[in-house]
């Protein structure tokens, strides 16, 4: 925080929920320059490196006719002219620059330039954090999710050493980042069947939740906080019951839940199986 907010001379920023601000915008783009265009500290790119990252951007990102940008000779300065009216067009909407932060850390076409993916979206979250934006990377999606140990948990649960905690994780956060199509009642389904994933693993048997942490109880070898126990319990209960998430919906049904519903889940469930692995790793219990 500035002197002049400290003081109160200047307004505190608002969080940017579905919106974006010129400070955020111009830092954003200047980002992107350092990062991709300027590789360290270099004002010129080779044709083929021009070609790597610009190309894809035209064809699979903004539709437009390959041919038409292809008589510039692949010059930097003639792409960057018409990348940046594009990217300052005011028709823009707010969510079409989040697109194209994930366009170019996902597009493995710009495989010239994936190895600066990793510190491209670490201080991106860093300028996102420091103009207010509601929005982060949590691996390469953009989600509204404000907390760094928020998408640590979730990060650390998508690297989890078991494939079935990692697919059910992964498939939660697909489902929950989804800007065209989110499904917050699959991405809680998902979220919770990690957990139940994890608990099949440490049992070593194909079982519901609600019974594996039983089993784990009883069996002893790890030791459950009874009210953490007690609260994935009725979770999962919550989830399965005749009106639950794992309900299917009949013909005038409808899951009344919300982005914030899916957004508990998923991190709650991905801080659990976190716990849970180190537990499991501690009482040498392995995949």
């Amino acid at each position: 925080m500035s002197f002049s907010q400290r003081k109160g001379y200047r307004k505190i920023k608002e969080i940017q929920f579905e919106s974006i601000d010129n400070e955020l915008k111009n830092r954003l783009w200047n980002l992107i320059w350092r990062s991709y265009l300027k590789e360290g500290g270099r004002d010129v790119l080779t044709e083929e490196e021009i070609r790597y990252f610009f190309e894809p951007l035209w064809e699979e990102h903004f539709k437009l006719p390959i041919d038409e940008y292809s008589r510039y000779s692949n010059s930097l300065e003639v792409y960057l002219r018409h990348f940046r009216e594009r990217y300052f067009d005011k028709k823009n909407q707010w969510y079409d620059y989040y697109d194209l932060l994930e366009f170019i850390v996902g597009n493995n076409s710009i495989s010239g330039f994936q190895r600066f993916n990793q510190d491209f979206k670490s201080e991106c979250n860093t300028l996102l954090e420091s103009e207010r934006s509601g929005y982060r990377f949590v691996d390469g999606r953009i989600c509204s999710i404000t907390s760094r140990e928020e998408i640590s948990e979730i990060e650390k649960a998508l690297n989890s050493p078991f494939d079935a905690v990692q697919t059910h994780i992964q498939k939660a956060l697909d489902l929950f980042a989804s800007r065209q199509n989110p499904s917050y009642r699959n991405s809680i389904k998902e979220s919770i069947s990690a957990v139940e994933a994890m608990c099949e693993l440490i049992v070593k048997n194909k079982t519901t939740l609600s019974k594996a942490l039983d089993q784990i109880e009883r069996k002893g070898s790890i030791a459950l906080p009874m009210p953490l126990k007690q609260a994935f319990d009725k979770l999962y209960g919550f989830t399965s019951s005749s009106q639950g998430i794992r309900h299917s919906l009949g013909l005038t049904e409808e899951a009344n839940l919300t982005e914030d519903d899916a957004r508990f889940f998923l991190i709650a469930c991905s801080a659990f199986v976190n716990y849970l692995t180190n537990k499991a790793s501690a009482a040498g219990i392995s995949s």
